[in-house]
């Protein structure tokens, strides 16, 4: 039986959540598939690339980030003939425009929440949204577009569960790229701070695992803060490393004020970690509304303080267990990679259905 041809292409390949679970749906789909990866910008990881070179072929177009030299996009569409897949897999909306004249279906992952129009998108182009949450505003703001939603997965065999001994500090993690207007990490400082001043809690500490424009912000804020001394900064960390490491913390705060996902929230679940999360759509999905994990309002300092407090006044009694136990059941058979693939494999068909049905149209015509 032929094996389908698959195209995955991505503007850059830093470490991060889209990045690392692209990585691992392209592994797991060239177990079945002939998968090929183009790289479009001058900016990636060579960790990541390293991870799947011997089982995916990767194509790196070198395009300085921004860019309109007409080199790089004759380069990028002369791979993707010379590659001539069954179906392209694009994995942001940009780069729509630069192959919408190439005669191959497609169908383009949409990672973020979406305010407005950003490039125009003709009717009947397939969308597929990461959660519940950016599949409403892919209807909202495409309305004439085809929506699917497949939900991010992660390898839950490469995540070393959790085995923390009740004695010590209270560790807190916080994984996310160090930009604290979107991922929120000044809340987190701040909800420390309230934690020492309104419950006398200063026996924890919080590590923040990530790089990004942030860092001296959020360095300065501490000291302001009085907190420095219970924060750690440890950069960013391949995903080999969080996989190891993760099950050694307590609870994971994802305190975003925006999020399409929550890629590191499925992480913790995986490793059996408590989780507390700000309350937009796309983390609660992932959470059920608290049903396995912790929430606090959006924006409140305060509220993520009262939390983290009930959460110490909970997670290290012996009846706890259970509900780790759940919340993993949960999140395999919601967030498993594999289900992810199996999905995308759905549909791709579904994709290659409509295009072959508009093509005996045309042909009518």
């Amino acid at each position: 039986m032929k094996r389908m041809r698959i195209v995955h292409v991505v503007l850059a390949l830093n470490v991060g959540g889209l990045e690392c679970m692209l990585i691992d749906i392209c592994r797991k789909q060239a177990l079945k598939a002939n998968v090929s990866l183009i790289v479009v910008n001058d900016s990636y990881d060579r960790g990541l690339l390293n991870c799947v070179k011997n089982d995916v072929p990767c194509v790196l177009i070198k395009r300085p980030p921004g860019s309109r030299n007409p080199w790089h996009l004759l380069r990028l569409l002369r791979a993707l003939l010379r590659l001539d897949p069954d179906i392209i897999h694009l994995h942001q909306l940009s780069l729509i425009s630069l192959i919408r004249l190439l005669p191959f279906p497609r169908i383009t992952t949409v990672h973020l929440a979406l305010r407005e129009p950003q490039p125009p998108v003709v009717a009947r182009e397939y969308l597929c949204g990461i959660s519940g949450a950016v599949g409403e505003t892919i209807k909202r703001v495409y309305p004439r577009a085809v929506c699917a939603i497949v939900a991010n997965g992660v390898d839950f065999s490469r995540i070393a569960a959790r085995n923390k001994s009740p004695d010590g500090p209270f560790n807190l993690l916080q994984v996310s790229r160090l930009d604290h207007s979107v991922k929120g990490q000044d809340l987190l400082l701040r909800a420390i701070a309230v934690l020492r001043d309104r419950y006398a809690k200063d026996n924890l500490t919080v590590t923040f695992v990530g790089r990004g424009s942030s860092l001296e912000y959020l360095q300065s804020l501490a000291r302001e803060l009085g907190v420095a001394r219970q924060c750690l900064y440890m950069g960013e960390k391949p995903r080999e490393w969080l996989y190891q490491n993760i099950s050694s913390y307590d609870l994971l705060v994802q305190p975003s004020r925006q999020e399409g996902f929550g890629l590191a929230i499925v992480e913790a679940m995986a490793a059996r970690v408590p989780v507390l999360v700000s309350d937009l759509a796309a983390p609660m999905e992932i959470i059920q509304a608290g049903r396995f994990g912790y929430y606090f309002s959006c924006g409140s300092a305060d509220d993520c303080a009262d939390r983290i407090q009930q959460a110490l006044s909970e997670i290290r009694k012996p009846s706890y267990a259970s509900r780790l136990e759940a919340a993993y059941a949960y999140a395999q058979s919601h967030f498993d990679v594999a289900r992810t693939v199996d999905r995308y494999f759905e549909e791709y068909k579904n994709v290659l259905k409509t295009y072959k049905a508009r093509s005996r149209r045309r042909v009518r015509i």
